[in-house]
């Protein structure tokens, strides 16, 4: 009796401790959470316009955005146009991300939330950091994006969210306090590539595509099919092989810009090229090099740099007996089409001499070598098996080989009769008698005569 009272005193005491433990939790997370001063926006006083330079860091890789001519630019990639969309959806995202919850840190803790800055901590404990500045170079915001965390609640509403994903961040400014928010950051990356322009060359409506010491095609209007350019040997083009000819370089995109140290003209010496024209009276020379990957078989990497020239005619050729209201709505629509292309040949003049990275899915056909373009020909007929050939070298250099008339047939040995063995002559003696023939009857009339 005394062991029973015994345990239930001890396991009475367990849990009071237990109780008054998770007591004392609650009430200094309660402390913790009513010490830091909530707010709604992460941000709220984010002067999206004063922003003209962006760094994004996270260990070893870095890119630098800013403001050049008038235009946001890559630095990592000799100042190559940026896609102003990009960075304005992530400026105007940063600007609405809103808290979801804040608790404070001790520098102690820093580390395990990821939350050290890249000069105070190692890769395993460092996260990804933020500068805004303005064209001063001044910081108008800092912070350091840290750990994910799992979150029940659902997820932001702005576009660079993934559902159900919250990360820390600690602002530079506010070092006591690490405070939640429902964004992953999965695009906002220190990648150079990610934040350029991917707008590029438009080859619209094509006319001719000719690959120097190769192949050509043609066609004559926009809806004809593209022809061989000057066949030999009854060649013809296999529209099947070329399908996507019509389309060629028709609002392509690329997958990355060399920096101007590597896509220099010796790394662009050995590349094939090609010219192509098109309905518009665009001409475009384009340069395709292939470069296999080192240590990967059957991997390469394809790149592109091209000059383009245009012929934009400045007035319109009135058509005859053209009606006057006619010929002011025509002008008006010459006019706009004369500013479009004007503006096309501008836009893609500024990317002449850039060396770009492009899928090999986009220059497949220019790849292609005349052989792998041309329809397949009948194979010839079977040669007869009685044919008999000649040695090569019975021929004489240039001469025409004639085949060898069939062999005549072998002669026959000519048949004459078998020749009796003679007959040998005995001697008389040796003769056997003959007997004497019988006398022939008499007629009955000659016996009554006598």
């Amino acid at each position: 009796m005394k062991r029973n009272t015994l345990l239930l005193l001890v396991l009475a005491a367990l849990v009071g401790v237990a109780y008054f433990a998770q007591q004392g939790k609650t009430a200094r997370l309660t402390t913790a959470i009513a010490s830091v001063k909530q707010r709604t926006l992460l941000l709220p006083d984010l002067a999206v316009n004063d922003i003209k330079k962006i760094r994004i860091r996270e260990s070893d890789k870095q890119v630098n955005l800013g403001v050049t001519d008038g235009k946001w630019t890559v630095a990592e990639r000799n100042n190559y146009p940026a896609s102003f969309d990009k960075i304005k959806r992530a400026l105007t995202s940063l600007h609405d991300l809103k808290i979801a919850g804040g608790q404070p840190v001790s520098k102690e803790n820093l580390a395990s939330l990821k939350l050290l800055s890249l000069a105070d901590g190692s890769t395993e404990n460092t996260g990804l950091q933020f500068d805004l500045m303005n064209d001063k170079g001044e910081t108008l915001a800092s912070f350091i994006v840290g750990k994910n965390v799992e979150s029940s609640g659902g997820a932001s509403a702005d576009s660079f969210s993934g559902p159900e994903e919250q990360r820390f961040i600690r602002i530079a400014k506010e070092d006591g306090t690490a405070w939640l928010v429902s964004e992953g950051f999965s695009e906002l990356q220190p990648n150079p590539q990610d934040w350029i322009d991917k707008s590029f060359v438009d080859v619209r409506k094509l006319k001719t595509a000719q690959i120097a010491n190769a192949w050509g095609a043609e066609r004559k209007d926009e809806n004809s099919e593209f022809t061989l350019m000057e066949p030999k040997n009854g060649d013809e083009l296999d529209t099947a092989k070329v399908g996507s000819l019509a389309t060629l370089l028709s609002n392509p995109t690329f997958t990355d810009v060399l920096p101007k140290d590597k896509g220099t003209p010796e790394f662009m010496k050995d590349a094939i090229t090609a010219k192509l024209t098109t309905f518009e009276d665009f001409t475009y020379e384009v340069r395709l090099l292939d470069v296999k990957e080192p240590g990967k078989e059957g991997e390469s990497k394809d790149y592109l740099t091209f000059n383009v020239t245009a012929s934009i005619p400045n007035e319109r050729t009135p058509e005859k007996d053209e009606k006057e209201e006619d010929k002011k709505k025509k002008d008006e629509e010459f006019a706009a089409k004369k500013k479009e292309l004007e503006a096309k040949l501008a836009k893609e003049k500024s990317l002449e001499g850039w060396v770009f990275e492009v899928s090999n899915y986009t220059v497949n056909t220019l790849l292609k070598r005349r052989g792998e373009v041309l329809r397949d020909k009948p194979a010839a007929p079977p040669e007869p098996e009685n044919k008999v050939s000649v040695p090569s070298d019975a021929v004489p250099t240039g001469a025409v080989p004639v085949p060898a008339p069939p062999p005549e047939p072998a002669p026959q040995p000519e048949t004459t009769p078998a020749t009796p063995p003679p007959i040998e002559k005995k001697s008389t003696d040796d003769k056997k008698p003959v007997p004497a023939k019988p006398a022939p009857s008499k007629p009955a009339a000659d016996k009554k005569k006598k």
